[in-house]
């Protein structure tokens, strides 16, 4: 009985060190990471992903799907993927959806994608939610519904997603699913520039220059095209120029 009762104790300990032991491979691996020691890192996250953690996983899948710090591989990116993604892990369900979209490392495929987004979105991912939206718009792997998409958007433009709240810009601007407003609109592309989106601070020069939603005024045209022109969008650059500004 005596035996029986240290196993059972010793199995116990074994598997709460296991979970801190996982837990510790992580935080080392983002020290080594900190301190440039790259490999290093990578072999600490690998340990963890082996031991089934799927934020471990994820990581793994980023760092190959880059490949800044590992030699890139599209199939071991959604390997890594997608067995954290089969764990629950929203970000690598998005990525998931990604990677059928373009088709890199999977048979492109737009039905599964919506399903990963799908998945992602009905946990709250704001980019998964912003993703299926445009699948919505586009009719991209389902009936295409500017309503839908609309409500999509929404979801991930309330949480701040600056592409999300540029897409309301331009449902509101173009009448997609919604009356057009081009004042609702200034409002969304103003969300979306304030997050440093490239295209919004374009539109909203335009806005400005011309009028539209807003009082006409050069001066507030100018600042947002220099914003967007520092960002190499030929358009603003092309607008700048029309304006005589040097």
């Amino acid at each position: 009985m005596k035996k029986f009762i240290i196993i059972i104790t010793i199995v116990c300990m074994c598997q709460i060190s296991f979970g801190q032991t996982t837990e510790e491979i992580k935080k080392r691996a983002r020290i080594e990471y900190n301190n440039q020691n790259y490999l290093k890192s990578i072999e600490l996250w690998e340990q963890a992903a082996n031991q089934g953690d799927a934020h471990a996983q994820y990581i793994l899948g980023l760092c190959y799907y880059i490949g800044d710090i590992v030699q890139q591989s599209d199939q071991t990116a959604v390997d890594w993927f997608r067995k954290a993604a089969n764990q629950g892990h929203p970000d690598a369900q998005c990525y998931m959806g990604r990677c059928y979209v373009s088709g890199t490392g999977v048979q492109q495929s737009y039905q599964t994608a919506v399903e990963w987004f799908r998945k992602a979105a009905n946990q709250g991912h704001p980019d998964a939610q912003c993703c299926l939206g445009e699948c919505y718009f586009e009719g991209e792997g389902v009936h295409q519904s500017y309503q839908t998409a609309i409500e999509w958007f929404l979801k991930a433009a309330n949480q701040g997603n600056a592409n999300a709240q540029f897409n309301m810009g331009q449902c509101y601007l173009e009448g997609y699913g919604v009356d057009p407003s081009a004042q609702i609109a200034i409002e969304w592309y103003r969300k979306a520039a304030y997050q440093g989106h490239t295209v919004a601070q374009y539109n909203l020069g335009v806005s400005y220059e011309f009028g539209n939603g807003v009082p006409k005024s050069y001066p507030v045209a100018i600042e947002w095209y220099e914003k967007a022109a520092e960002k190499g969008d030929k358009s603003a650059k092309m607008a700048l120029k029309r304006l005589n500004v040097q």
